[in-house]
């Protein structure tokens, strides 16, 4: 076979046209490639209306920050309010020819694969300011795709074409990430030094400016000696591009950097208050609009009113607390141990109370170091409430190690980080063992152990700093606190610990009420004809019931007894109401009937389950916080019904008002427990037109006459200045009526009161089924509470006494008999009648309570075996009906 015969020129040829076709080829697959690349990308002039996403903002009242519900935190500012130097400080460390490029720096990219080549792996980007914008805000920021990149410069490129150069530099500069929670130069300002933009020195502004490449590890909170080097070289380079003269950056570099940790404002002040206001907006706008589009809302809170219901409540919980028994350490230290706790402690008071924490001017010490150093002049000097090394402050509770234990003396040194305290004797006086006092310290505390304490005194003369042994509650409570006018809220707490648990016990625990319902019955009977003088006899009596209690029908017989376990006898309704007494409460709601009471409760608000039977008078059944204070509500409003309001208004970003809620809003039904607070407005019961049970002609709007509610008022006001809630008034400076209440085995302690201005409720106890102790009554654990708040919030009310209505007569009645009082008479006292209803000396025309001896139970022939009272919230049991009837046992 014969071969071909090669040339030089034929195989050329061949070699060309093959090496031609490849290229081609290689073109036409890159073009392909590059053409399906740009496929799809997003249009570049939609960042003309860019709208950055902005933090939804609540105020308080008193137009104070409360809140914010974001999940960036963001604050856009005016590209013209920048300052130049800090605009500068970006441009150095991250772009120096951002006004030269055209979004595409290529000598920035070979320097960075040079870069990368060297190290070995991809470090560097070379992106300009311009691609950054583009990756953030049109791409994915996934740094190692190959094909991002040439998209986000196919972008960049034409950005430059559409926008001018300071639009795209505003673009950047709001909405760059910068660590600490911060996107955006403005967000870095308040959260890194508690400043706005324009305030931003040339040393902050480096700072700052030297983040965005790797925001988290240069955070100059973790680590300040990585962020003062990389201060460092921003004003290096501010100088080699001419922004700044060497000797300023020498200054901005030796400057100290005040940092002002800016805190978490999503649900920090008052959480469960603004916790209603989160469910409402996100429930009506949506959580899109509500986290992205800078809503401002107005609030009905007083965040002076706030700080005191928590200062109150936890107060008065400790106090119980401690009543219910010391628990011990919280836990028990080696030697080796207790320098790192007490570091710890120590570094945990300074961060909360120096607010003010410098950066370091040099590397020779601290900053090799990595540590932050402290500014105590702030918080130092004769007018300052911090005193020692960790500085303390009187009133304020922390961790405290017990050592050097002395049982001679009864005293324990008590190291509170670097600060030594003393504990004496009257320190832990409260603790009861097997309800002994303890016979010296060793029985309380041993060396080494950490506990609570509270500081209770420090004498700057001598040095000495003085503790007291705390602990931290297990119970739990309520206040909320609204101004019965309006219905709008000023306080509310709503637990110990919103971060633990944000079940919120003021809207959604459902506790048995105990004593507050009998003004309910009470005022039912003011209008059936019965006067605060009419006689009720409190005298032993027994109640048969057909069918039995229980669902075995055993026919078991009630008898009801007083909390005190002794009897009056013949007592006005009055007296009876002031002592909060069990046996004429019964027989008064048997002789209006239990159908009448459960009509008139329902007039009055509740929407609870009630059982059909005589023990609803004893608070058998299980109430809010909520609800029990709007129906109280009634008695001040003078028979009309109030709707409790959260949010006065809603405005968009440019403070357009977009939602209203006025006082009295009703455009929903009372919330239930599960519903409560994802309402702003929380509505009254609907208005009654009379039934047939309720015989009375009422004025458009009132569920109850005014002068049934003022009787009720006058007579509450006996309550606190006479009876169980003695202990609401003190320190208070104006009137104050309301009830008292506690459960069954006082497992929950209530004091439900108002004051001509304001209504407050408060609750105590256990979610867990568990009582408090004996003794501890709504008397003494809830109304010391109210007391303690009212007395702040009165100071801002007139000091005037509830409005008397038409048809309201007053006569001094012998408060033991009913009868009209001569002058001479010691037990005389001035009360509230209806027109008409005035008792005379003789008391012949007083109405009284029936009494045939003994009663078959009115409205009901057996009793419901699993009553619709027991709310079956998480970690809650209520005491059943037939516990209340068997025992009879309510204060």
């Amino acid at each position: 076979m014969k071969l071909p015969k090669f040339t030089f020129r034929a195989t050329f040829r061949t070699v060309s046209l093959v090496a031609l076709f490849g290229i081609l080829g290689g073109l036409l697959a890159v073009t392909t490639v590059f053409f399906s690349l740009l496929k799809g990308l997003p249009d570049v002039a939609s960042l003309k209306a860019y709208r950055h996403s902005h933090a939804t903002q609540v105020f308080s009242a008193d137009n104070k920050k409360i809140a914010e519900f974001t999940t960036e935190r963001r604050y856009p500012v005016d590209f013209d309010k920048i300052p130049k130097h800090v605009i500068q400080a970006f441009l150095a460390a991250e772009d120096s020819g951002f006004y030269r490029h055209k979004g595409i720096d290529f000598t920035g990219i070979a320097r960075a694969a040079i870069s990368n080549l060297i190290r070995g792996h991809y470090a560097q980007g070379g992106s300009t300011i311009t691609q950054q914008v583009a990756r953030a805000l049109l791409l994915n920021s996934k740094k190692k795709e190959i094909t991002r990149k040439v998209r986000e410069m196919v972008l960049a490129w034409r950005m430059e074409r559409e926008l001018n150069k300071n639009d795209i530099l505003n673009l950047y500069l709001s909405e760059i990430y910068l660590g600490h929670g911060a996107f955006g130069i403005g967000a870095a300002a308040h959260n890194y030094f508690g400043k706005n933009v324009e305030q931003l020195t040339v040393a902050e502004g480096a700072l700052v400016a030297g983040l965005p490449q790797r925001p988290n590890d240069w955070n100059p909170f973790h680590n300040p000696h990585l962020a003062k080097r990389r201060q460092q070289y921003v004003l290096k380079r501010m100088v080699e591009e001419n922004f700044i003269e060497p000797k300023v950056a020498a200054e901005a570099f030796g400057e100290i950097l005040k940092l002002k940790s800016s805190t978490d404002l999503n649900n920090t002040e008052a959480p469960f208050f603004t916790e209603v206001v989160r469910q409402y907006l996100m429930g009506k706008y949506g959580s899109e609009r509500v986290l992205t589009e800078g809503l401002k809302v107005e609030t009905t809170l007083n965040l002076a009113y706030q700080k005191q219901a928590e200062k109150s409540m936890m107060k008065g919980l400790r106090e119980v607390d401690k009543r219910l028994g010391w628990r011990g350490a919280l836990k028990n230290l080696e030697a080796a141990q207790t320098n790192e706790f007490l570091t710890s402690i120590h570094e945990g008071v300074l961060k909360k109370v120096v607010t003010t924490r410098l950066l370091p001017a040099s590397f020779d010490d601290k900053v090799a170091k990595k540590e932050l150093i402290y500014d105590l002049s702030t918080i130092q000097g004769a007018d300052s409430p911090y005193y020692g090394p960790t500085p303390l402050k009187e009133g304020e509770l922390y961790q405290t190690l017990i050592t050097d234990l002395d049982l001679t003396k009864n005293t324990a040194k008590a190291w509170i980080g670097q600060s030594q305290a003393v504990m004496q004797p009257a320190g832990f006086a409260w603790v009861m063992l097997d309800g002994k006092a303890p016979k010296n310290i060793g029985e309380v505390m041993k060396n080494g152990d950490v506990v609570w304490t509270r500081v209770e005194k420090i004498d700057r003369k001598t040095g000495q700093i003085i503790v007291v042994l705390e602990q931290e509650p297990e119970i739990q409570g309520a206040l909320l606190s609204f101004d019965h006018s309006n219905g709008d809220v000023g306080a509310m707490f709503g637990g110990t610990d919103f971060d633990k648990s944000k079940f919120n016990c003021a809207l959604q625990a459902k506790r048995q009420v105990g004593s507050t319902f009998k003004p309910v019955l009470y005022a039912a009977a003011m209008d059936k004809g019965f006067s605060p003088a009419s006689i009720v006899t409190d005298a032993p009596i027994v109640f048969k019931f057909e069918g039995g209690l229980d669902a075995d029908n055993t026919g078991e017989d009630w008898r009801p007894h007083n909390y005190a376990g002794s009897f009056e006898g013949d007592i006005p309704l009055r007296l009876a109401l002031i002592r909060s007494m069990n046996i004429p409460t019964v027989k008064l709601l048997n002789e209006l009937t239990v159908d009448y009471g459960i009509e008139y409760a329902r007039r009055m608000g509740i929407t609870s389950a009630l059982p059909r039977d005589l023990s609803i008078g004893l608070g058998s059944w299980s109430s809010s916080l909520d609800e029990l204070t709007r129906a109280f509500a009634i008695f001040p409003r003078q028979g009309k019904p109030v709707a409790l309001r959260f949010i006065k208004r809603v405005m968009d970003e440019e403070g357009k008002v977009i939602e209203e809620i006025t006082p009295e809003a009703s455009a929903s039904p009372s919330p239930s427990p599960q519903r409560a607070t994802s309402q702003a407005s929380m509505s009254p019961p609907p208005v009654h037109t009379g039934t047939a049970s309720i015989d009375q002609t009422l004025a458009p709007g009132e569920v109850i006459s005014p002068q049934t509610a003022y009787v009720m008022t006058d007579m509450l006001k006996g309550v606190v200045r006479e009876g169980t809630g003695r202990g609401a008034a003190n320190g208070v400076g104006v009137p104050v009526a309301g009830k008292t209440g506690t459960s069954n085995d006082h497992r929950d302690a209530w004091f439900i009161g108002y004051t001509p201005s304001v209504m407050t409720g408060v609750w105590i106890g256990y979610l867990k089924d568990k009582p408090l102790a004996a003794g501890e009554t709504g008397g003494k654990a809830a109304a010391p509470i109210f007391a303690e708040y009212m007395s702040r919030v009165s100071k801002d009310y007139p000091k005037a006494d509830f409005p008397v209505p038409d048809d309201i007569v007053f006569a001094y009645i012998d408060k033991q008999t009913g009868k009209l009082a001569m002058t001479s008479s010691a037990n005389r006292v001035r009360v509230a009648f209806k027109s008409g209803m005035v008792p005379n000396s003789r008391g012949d025309n007083l109405a009284r309570v029936g009494e045939p001896g003994t009663h078959r139970a009115a409205a009901t022939t057996t009793m419901d075996p699993n009553p619709a009272s027991r709310f079956p919230e998480e970690n809650q049991k209520e005491e059943d009906t037939d516990d209340y009837l068997r025992q009879g046992y309510q204060e």
